[in-house]
């Protein structure tokens, strides 16, 4: 797994500090931030859940997730709940505000059509926040992190079938500041095509990198890519290409080959196939977990666990470092930890694809 991230993380549950001069408040916004948000949402949503009077993730778990996407969609719940409480409870909702048309819509779609269903399907509290954005999200994370199971499938979701193929290649980078030096893949052979053989292949290169460095090993995996591509289409079988957050893998694929005009479209058109699949994105689609989605917190999901103690990008930095050295030992333990990367994702394909996982209730 190449080296990224910031300090707003993976979309979960967790602690942001603001620092004051006060230390005081500093420890309050802490507390608070800890218990109530979900890392991602940021300073400005943090500040409307409190004044909402929302402070935990009890609090936001609790609003009303159907409620929260009727104001995501643009209804106006405030003045429907207005309407309604001025109204027969058996007046239709068309006839209470003639001229929303798409409102109205919106809201018989939801199974809500007349003034009594309104005051009965609109929850108050959650009408409160007139429509955030993020709040049906944010429910949804907090329902899901306050709940007994690790995942679920998200709300509405009824196909969880990920994309397969024939021969199927997990793929992952390794890199430094100074470019990438290892490009690793996992092999299956899911048809018994023959065509490939089946395990972990890595391009890697020890020496010290610069440009030529990093095109050699590049070179080196998309030639051997473009073998194996050529040899499935030949023969009829279908070939695809997974990795875990693919802006890492991309960002690196744009980067080497902007330095041969030849080679740019080939990699553009690669990444813009259906042969290559984001799984995290995949995930993401049909599962919350309310946390983090990065490799190291999903994979265990799918009950599978790394060869090597502490496997973070951090802890590869330090090896890199004394495997450039010529340090076996080093090079053996990015080889064994970037080999669990790739038998991660698929893991993950499998395990969580073939179902099992209660749906997420709003």
């Amino acid at each position: 797994m190449g080296v990224g991230g910031g300090v707003w993380g993976g979309g979960g549950w967790g602690c942001c500090c603001f620092f004051f001069n006060d230390t005081a408040t500093t420890e309050i916004y802490t507390l608070s931030l800890h218990d109530a948000l979900p890392i991602c949402i940021g300073y400005r949503p943090w500040r409307r859940l409190r004044d909402e009077g929302v402070e935990s993730r009890d609090d936001v778990a609790a609003l009303h997730h159907p409620t929260a996407m009727l104001g995501k969609d643009g209804v106006d719940l405030s003045k429907w709940l207005g309407l309604a409480a001025d109204a027969p409870a058996g007046e239709a909702v068309a006839d209470l505000n003639p001229r929303a048309k798409r409102q109205v819509r919106l809201l018989e779609e939801a199974g809500v059509f007349t003034a009594g269903d309104v005051l009965e399907a609109i929850d108050r509290r959650t009408a409160a926040f007139d429509g955030a954005g993020f709040l049906p999200e944010a429910i949804l994370n907090a329902k899901a992190v306050t709940g007994p199971e690790p995942v679920y499938v998200r709300p509405d979701v009824t196909d969880l079938t990920l994309p397969r193929a024939d021969i199927e290649l997990d793929i992952d980078m390794e890199n430094v500041e100074e470019g990438v030096y290892l490009w690793g893949v996992w092999v299956t052979d899911r048809a018994g095509s023959g065509l490939v053989e089946e395990g972990y292949v890595p391009f890697v290169t020890w020496n010290p990198l610069d440009d030529q460095t990093e095109m050699a090993v590049f070179m080196e995996f998309w030639t051997w890519l473009r073998a194996i591509t050529a040899r499935a289409e030949e023969a009829g079988v279908s070939l695809r290409s997974y990795c875990w957050h693919e802006s890492a893998e991309n960002t690196q694929l744009r980067r080497i080959a902007e330095r041969d005009p030849d080679l740019l479209p080939e990699v553009e058109a690669f990444i813009a196939s259906g042969a290559w699949v984001d799984l995290e994105k995949e995930f993401k689609q049909r599962w919350i977990t309310g946390g983090s989605t990065s490799l190291k917190a999903i994979a265990p999901l799918a009950d599978f666990d790394w060869d090597v103690d502490d496997p973070g990008g951090g802890m590869s930095m330090v090896r890199y470092l004394e495997a450039v050295t010529g340090d076996v030992a080093a090079q053996e333990w990015l080889l064994t930890y970037n080999e669990g990367d790739v038998e991660a994702t698929k893991a993950i394909r499998e395990g969580l694809g073939a179902g099992g996982f209660d749906s997420l209730p709003v």
